[in-house]
């Protein structure tokens, strides 16, 4: 999972492919001391296009938001949004939730499904040791839906969101599963593959699953295709070209559905909680266009989908901002829809975040006086800018000195931080005991929907390092 739209208190979790797409740079300089995880960093910068915010010139930034992740590595700065259109108020709370159907009878055990995200495939068909314990731990933990990873065959590469994996080595380890009573998905996902260009790759690893199954026996073949596209990671998304990036989500998830169901396998997607809901920026539904209808764009995913994954992350069920109430409106949409949808719990490391919003016209040049903190744009071309977060450390002498004279500079007040712990995202160091409480709660209330198939916790490396370490 990952970060690049920031929303007030909910921050998408990394997940490894996407690290290495996130819309800022990792800071580029450190006040001794600041890679210390609770400690408030300073001089850390990130570099960004501005067209990629929907900026025409650096002289026209009025608002926007950075986040500083205090990674375990030392601390990063990315930038969430900027806007060059005046502050005029955070966007209106959203309607309230669709409440849960009345609760009935408690549903059957057999009805309740259990799914697992796997994304370290290759090292469990390149090891049998670890091959043999996971599919101990699957066994074990009572997992019955596997949403198991492409892996590029030995001496192959994935290409333009085609995956070309070892049918055979892969076809093993499904039937392994098979026998502990286990569907598999297969799983892939990029943000880019929105893109026109992407999209006939992908839709080619769709018919090479489709091939896989024609060719392997029963108990080793696919049931459907799980895919993680999250189209608020490409760059250009906070700017004008939202429109056009939702277009071509909404056209990835319609040409895979149907692809899929031409080849007898069923298509699943991942989606954050908060698709349905408005933009907290602008206030407008995510809307998009497909075969001339505009529509909502999770009432576009549950329209071809046979199921939908939730990413409901958060560490609590109960509460305005608890993983019950953020999950009801996907459960509404798709039982609409006769759509299922699984309930995803996030059990690997995430970092804990700053949130730092500024807004009003700029000052010009290099912030001077005591105390406080700062966020400094410093241009690079008529193209890119260089985004500071300036405190009050030695290190901002250093910076003071390089910038000394440039009258291009704007800045504003940093004002107070919005934390965002990672625990309350994550299980990973909260043990399994207030995991499986809470899961216990999330699942007994969203059973009352008919959409509910289950919880999927993300993923295998995270939830057997939690398990592991008891609690």
């Amino acid at each position: 999972m990952a970060r690049a739209v920031i929303r007030t208190g909910d921050v998408p979790p990394l997940r490894g492919w996407v690290a290495t797409l996130a819309l800022a740079a990792a800071a580029s300089v450190m006040a001794p001391g600041a890679g210390r995880a609770q400690q408030a960093p300073t001089l850390l910068s990130a570099e960004v296009r501005l067209s990629d915010y929907g900026i025409t010139g650096w002289t026209s930034a009025q608002w926007g938001r950075v986040s500083v992740v205090h990674a375990p590595d030392g601390p990063r700065l990315s930038v969430s949004f900027l806007r060059g259109t005046p502050y005029r108020g955070m966007a209106p709370a959203p309607a309230p939730p669709p409440p849960l159907p009345a609760a009935g009878a408690e549903p059957a055990p057999g009805r309740r499904a259990k799914a697992l995200w796997v994304w370290n495939t290759a090292g469990l068909l390149g090891d049998s040791v670890a091959r043999d314990a996971f599919l101990g731990f699957v066994g074990a933990h009572g997992f019955t839906r596997i949403f198991l990873q492409l892996a590029p065959a030995k001496g192959e590469r994935a290409r333009a969101g085609f995956v070309p994996f070892d049918v055979k080595a892969t076809g093993a380890l499904i039937g392994r599963l098979s026998a502990l009573g286990v569907q598999v998905d297969a799983l892939d996902g990029d943000p880019r593959y929105v893109l026109p260009r992407n999209r006939a790759g992908v839709l080619a690893t769709v018919a090479r699953v489709a091939e896989a199954n024609l060719r392997l026996p029963a108990r080793e073949r696919f049931h459907g295709v799980h895919y993680d596209v999250e189209p608020y990671l490409v760059p250009g998304y906070q700017s004008p070209r939202r429109e056009e990036i939702l277009d071509g989500y909404v056209g990835l998830v319609t040409a895979v559905s149907r692809a899929a169901h031409a080849a007898g396998l069923t298509a699943g997607f991942d989606v954050p909680f908060w698709l349905g809901a408005p933009d907290e920026v602008t206030g407008k539904q995510l809307m998009a266009t497909l075969d001339g209808v505009r529509r909502r764009v999770l009432d576009e995913v549950v329209s071809v989908a046979d199921e939908i994954t939730v990413m409901d992350y958060r560490t609590f069920a109960w509460g305005p901002d608890g993983g019950v109430v953020h999950a009801l409106d996907d459960l509404h949409a798709a039982a609409a829809a006769g759509v299922r949808v699984f309930v995803g719990v996030e059990t690997t490391p995430v970092a804990d975040e700053d949130l730092f919003t500024f807004r009003g016209p700029p000052d010009r040049g290099f912030p001077v006086g005591p105390g406080g903190s700062w966020i400094v744009l410093e241009p690079v071309d008529t193209a890119v800018a260089r985004v500071w977060i300036v405190g009050n450390e030695p290190g901002r002498k250093h910076l003071a000195e390089r910038l000394a004279g440039r009258d291009d500079l704007l800045y504003w007040p940093a004002g107070r931080p919005v934390r965002v712990p990672g625990d309350k995202l994550s299980f990973h160091g909260l043990g399994a005991e207030r995991l499986r409480a809470e899961t216990d709660t999330l699942a007994h209330a969203l059973s009352a929907s008919p959409a509910f198939a289950g919880l999927a916790y993300h993923d295998y490396v995270g939830l057997e390092a939690l398990l592991a370490g008891g609690g």
